[in-house]
C-alpha cells in the first residue's frame, strides 16, 4: 500500500498555478495540472468533505449537468482511491459517509499537520485523526510542518495544510500594507481593533493586483521548497496537491473567500502522482 499525502494550498486559485505552470520546477514533477471544482468556499467544510473521500472534481471529468445530478460524479470519484492508496480498497466510505474508519481497517495511521485555525486544535476536523499537529498560519508553514512529519510506522494517510497561499500571502516575507490588517472570511469584514468592526475592506485596483501577484509568488515560493518535502516522504508515497477553495481578487466586486458568490472561488488546482 502507498503512503498518501493530501497537500492543501489554502485559498489557492487555479489560475495562480496555471498562469505560471511552465515556470514551476517541482509541482510538474508530481503530475499534470488539472482545473478542479471545490465543494466549499470555506476551509472547514472543504476539509470535512475531503474526509468523506470527495476531493475537488477535475473539470475534465465533469459534464454540463454533473453538479446538478445529486452527486453521481462524487460516487464515481471514490473509485480513484484504489490508485491513490495503491491497493484494492473498494469503497472506502462507511455507513456514516466517512473514510477514516475504513482507512484504519486497511492499516493506515491518520495524521494531520495543519496551519489553518478552522481545522486546528480542538476542531471537529482534528478529532478525526490519530495524530493532529497545528503549526500556526503565518510565515513558513511548510518548513514548520516538515518538522512534524513521521513515516516510521506506515502506511500513513496525511493531510498537510499549508497557508503560504492564504491572505496576506507569504512569498518569503509579508507586505506591511496587508499584514497589519486582519480580514475575516466569515463576515467579510476588517477588524482594526478588538471589538471594532468595519465594512468589508476596500482595496484599490493596484492593491488587488498586488495581492494577486503575491499569491502567485507564494506558489512559486512553495514550489521552490517542495524538494524538501519530497526528501521527507518515502518512495511509495502518492501525492495529491490541491486547494480547499480559491480566492476572489475583485471579481463581482468581492475580495477573499467564504461569504462570496463568484464562481472563481471554487476553481482550484489539482495535481496528482507518485512522489518524484
Amino acid at each position: 500500500m502507498n503512503n498518501y499525502v493530501l497537500v492543501t494550498l489554502d485559498s489557492c486559485r487555479f489560475d495562480s498555478v496555471s498562469s505560471q505552470w511552465s515556470e514551476l520546477e517541482n509541482l510538474p514533477r508530481i503530475g499534470t495540472l488539472q482545473e478542479a471544482v471545490s465543494l466549499a468556499t470555506w476551509t472547514q467544510p472543504a476539509h470535512l468533505n475531503f474526509m468523506t473521500g470527495r476531493l475537488p472534481w477535475a473539470v475534465s471529468c465533469l459534464s454540463e449537468t454533473s453538479l446538478h445530478t445529486g452527486g453521481r460524479g462524487l460516487h464515481q470519484d471514490i473509485g480513484f482511491w484504489d490508485r491513490r492508496l495503491g491497493c484494492e480498497a473498494g469503497s472506502i466510505l462507511d455507513d456514516g459517509f466517512r473514510i477514516e474508519p475504513r482507512l484504519r481497517e486497511l492499516g493506515y495511521r491518520l495524521d494531520a499537520v495543519v496551519s489553518a485555525r478552522p481545522i486546528g486544535t480542538g476542531s471537529h476536523f482534528a478529532q478525526l485523526f490519530d495524530r493532529h499537529v497545528f503549526v500556526g498560519r503565518h510565515g513558513d508553514t511548510l518548513l514548520r510542518a516538515l518538522e512534524h512529519l513521521d513515516f516510521t510506522a506506515g502506511p500513513v494517510f496525511l493531510v498537510l495544510n499549508l497557508c503560504e497561499t492564504h491572505y496576506p500571502y507569504f512569498d518569503g516575507g509579508y507586505d506591511e500594507r496587508f499584514s497589519n490588517r486582519w480580514v475575516s472570511g466569515l463576515a467579510g469584514q476588517a477588524r482594526v481593533e478588538v471589538g471594532e468592526r468595519l465594512p468589508r475592506p476596500v482595496f484599490s485596483t493596484d492593491e488587488l493586483q498586488e495581492l494577486r501577484l503575491r499569491q502567485k509568488r507564494a506558489v512559486r515560493y512553495l514550489d521552490g521548497l517542495l524538494p524538501r518535502l519530497f526528501e521527507t516522504l518515502p518512495e511509495n508515497t502518492f501525492l495529491t496537491v490541491t486547494a480547499d477553495h480559491g480566492e476572489c481578487f475583485g471579481e463581482s466586486g468581492q475580495f477573499g473567500h467564504g461569504e462570496v458568490s463568484d464562481p472563481v472561488v471554487l476553481r482550484v488546482p489539482l495535481v496528482e502522482g507518485m512522489r518524484p
